[in-house]
């Protein structure tokens, strides 16, 4: 599995611009090597484990793997690669080929594949159970422009989930909806290197969508969008559909006038602040639309946190690190909820039901609020 990705393995020069980025002031690049603190726990060091492993110089030691599993997958190094060497796939490569040579995975994550193999999503839920949140909405199952919900707005936040259905249709769209027939994106497994089961997954996803007439699949979780939006293509090649994300979507009718927001000034007492998820913002590119949408709502007090859009510092939660070392992916959500209220923001908004769900614990003993956009969107859309 490295072959694949050898020319990238060898254009890494060991510069060290993944560590820090040198401007106007100094910017850590990599969470893991702060709170790890060793060459191999970023990307330089990383990616000389893995010329190592594919030169045949190391195997795959315990200690190793244990390392291996801890990059977040957040993208920073590579946004700041000069040479722009595709550390991230490195790194999912490494994955991939230890699990194609038998490697163990670490526990937690073999109990998230069992669990999604079983149960179509990562909480143990019967598939039925994504039928509950749509009940009320008399949402078809075949159209043209479908909402592609995912495990965490369907099966934990509901809300999440009504609210996305309301904002499209007062948009002026009539989405059409899965319900049982949807199954976990995969991402989980694409990040750990389970490749088999996350083309399972998304040979699901993608044949199910097809047959009910999908032309277009809005998405309202970061990470289903990004596995959607770019590894599918590498899972299955070119999808038969168009994928956006739900701020894209918004964003979209507000420009052409299909979409009026009214201001919250009042609503969120301290002002408010954007977190850049990594999956919709250095993997996706999608920077400006979600703060088109806040902007529109808080023109007066939305604060830039220092670290944003390309710079921003994960949330801890990505790469299935979070259920593997949760402490560890703690220690990094501190530093971001810290950011926050260095700029004096009473509430952090942002767009992944992930970075919400890792950021709300720390932020809650800096008694900061931790929203989805679309739950603070639905009340401003008239």
């Amino acid at each position: 599995m490295l072959d694949r990705v050898a020319e990238e393995i060898y254009r890494c020069l060991r510069c060290g611009w993944c560590r820090e980025k040198v401007m106007e002031e100094t910017r850590r690049v990599c969470p893991a090597r702060e709170i790890l603190g060793f060459e191999s726990s970023f990307a330089r060091g990383r990616v000389l484990l893995a010329r190592g492993i594919l030169e045949g110089e190391i195997g795959y030691s315990e200690k190793l793997v244990e390392r291996m599993y801890t990059c977040l997958g957040c993208g920073a190094c590579k946004t700041h690669c000069p040479l722009e060497v595709d550390t991230v796939e490195i790194f999912r490569a490494m994955r991939e080929d230890a699990v194609k040579k038998g490697v163990p995975l670490p526990k937690p994550l073999a109990e998230v594949n069992r669990v999604i193999g079983d149960c179509g999503n990562p909480f143990g839920k019967p598939a039925g159970d994504r039928r509950v949140p749509a009940e009320s909405l008399h949402l078809p199952q075949e159209g043209e422009v479908f909402y592609f919900a995912g495990c965490y707005d369907t099966l934990r936040n509901p809300s999440v989930f009504k609210n996305a259905v309301e904002l499209m249709r007062k948009a002026g769209a009539r989405p059409a909806y899965l319900a049982d027939g949807e199954r976990c994106c995969g991402v989980p497994q694409i990040w750990n290197g389970s490749t088999d089961l996350a083309r399972e997954l998304a040979g699901h996803n993608i044949e199910k969508l097809v047959k009910a007439g999908a032309k277009r699949v809005v998405m309202s979780c970061a990470g289903c969008y990004n596995a959607f939006g770019h590894f599918y293509n590498y899972l299955w090649g070119r999808l038969p559909f168009e994928v956006i994300h739900i701020t894209q979507f918004l964003a979209e009718k507000i420009e052409d006038g299909s979409l009026q927001v009214d201001t919250l000034e009042n609503a969120c007492p301290g002002g408010v602040t954007y977190h850049d998820p990594c999956h919709l913002g250095r993997h996706m590119g999608v920077y400006e639309e979600p703060r088109i949408l806040i902007k529109k709502m808080f023109p007066g007090s939305f604060r830039e946190m220092p670290r944003n859009r390309e710079n921003a510092w994960c949330c801890g939660g990505g790469a299935v690190v979070f259920p593997y070392l949760t402490q560890y992916s703690l220690k990094i959500s501190e530093q971001r909820a810290d950011e926050a209220a260095g700029v004096g923001s009473g509430t952090i908004i942002t767009a992944c039901p992930s970075c919400v769900s890792v950021l709300r614990i720390p932020a809650r003993k800096r008694k900061i609020e931790v929203v989805n956009l679309l739950d603070v969107l639905v009340r401003a859309v008239k």
